[in-house]
């Protein structure tokens, strides 16, 4: 195991962005951060993106022992391969069975391993975020308008992958089998029950017009329709309490961390627009509704912000944990 604070990088690559942060294992703070569009939908051409920023970052702050990269999809157990990760940079580009890890080291000359962005996400959280010394806990995260949900479990201390590394898709539960069409090809997902387009599937049987997100769609509580908005928002946020029972009645977790859409889930504080409340009165109905015995009330939900940056923090540290464990080749002078 290494003596010094081992410098790492970690990038986060989603919806044509990426963040690259570095931060050392002795400090919670970056010291690093830099936001970057990336065009190109292709693994060979991003990952070269990637390794070009990385250059520059260790041009700025030193040598680094290798990048950690979050994504969001079906990482191997390993972390060396992309299974599938569904219009990752672009709708419709799927990048599927990608040598992700060899490829970030082609491009960059660093160690790396790939890992889903929840969990890394979820790394940040136990590490030196708000679930930290919790050794049972789940993190649910709903990306912007809900055009994906995921989830990262935690159970007595370990992080749950699973036989291939698919543990924790939350969002391709079926709350309603006759339900919308998703992304993934099936029907009633949960995914696509929270996602603003089912949403605006259900304003539009009132005649009102199509929103483009959620602050859209808030803004039709003021309306004439506002009875009606009240209503999908609280049954919204019911779908998301079925599906966290679940996850209770399965898990038997401390905590649940939560993060999304401020007009869903609110801002972390306690404060939030007042369609948020709605929502998440239909997830705490639907969690004691659904959940058995006292699971509901032996859990903490914790609403925090879980983002890109956070994912790239968390890609980071599971870099730093694996130099220390020596699960990553060290990397030559």
């Amino acid at each position: 195991m290494p003596d010094e604070p081992t410098r790492a990088a970690g990038v986060s690559l989603a919806s044509g962005r990426m963040i690259v942060t570095v931060r050392e294992d002795s400090d919670p703070e970056p010291v690093f951060l830099q936001e970057q569009v990336v065009t190109v939908p292709d693994p060979e051409g991003a990952l070269d993106v990637i390794g070009q920023a990385l250059v520059e970052a260790e041009k700025r702050v030193g040598r680094l022992a290798g990048v950690g990269l979050s994504i969001g999809g079906h990482i191997s157990d390993d972390g060396r391969r992309v299974v599938v990760a569904p219009g990752l940079l672009q709708p419709g580009y799927d990048w599927t069975d990608v040598p992700v890890a060899d490829l970030l080291t082609e491009a960059s000359g660093l160690p790396a391993v790939a890992e889903n962005d929840v969990n890394c996400m979820c790394a940040y959280e136990q590490q030196v975020g708000v679930a930290a010394g919790v050794d049972d806990v789940v993190v649910v995260y709903l990306a912007p308008d809900v055009q994906g949900l995921g989830c990262a479990i935690v159970a007595q201390g370990q992080l749950v992958r699973g036989a291939t590394g698919g543990a924790g898709e939350f969002g391709h539960i079926v709350v309603q089998p006759e339900g919308p069409l998703c992304r993934c090809g099936n029907r009633g997902c949960l995914e696509a029950m929270l996602a603003v387009t089912n949403f605006d599937r259900d304003m539009n049987w009132g005649g009102v017009s199509r929103s483009r997100g959620f602050a859209d769609a808030a803004a039709l509580l003021d309306g004439p329709h506002g009875d009606r908005a009240a209503r999908v928002f609280r049954r919204s946020g019911r779908y998301l309490g079925q599906g966290l029972a679940t996850a209770l009645n399965l898990l038997n977790p401390k905590m649940i961390v939560l993060g999304g859409p401020a007009e869903l889930v609110g801002n972390g504080d306690g404060s939030g627009p007042r369609c948020s409340e709605l929502f998440m009165t239909g997830v705490r109905e639907a969690m004691q509704t659904n959940s058995f015995s006292s699971m509901a009330r032996d859990c903490a939900v914790v609403v925090d912000r879980l983002d890109l940056p956070m994912a790239a923090a968390g890609a980071a540290i599971l870099l730093q944990r694996a130099v220390h464990e020596e699960r990553v080749p060290a990397r030559s002078a």
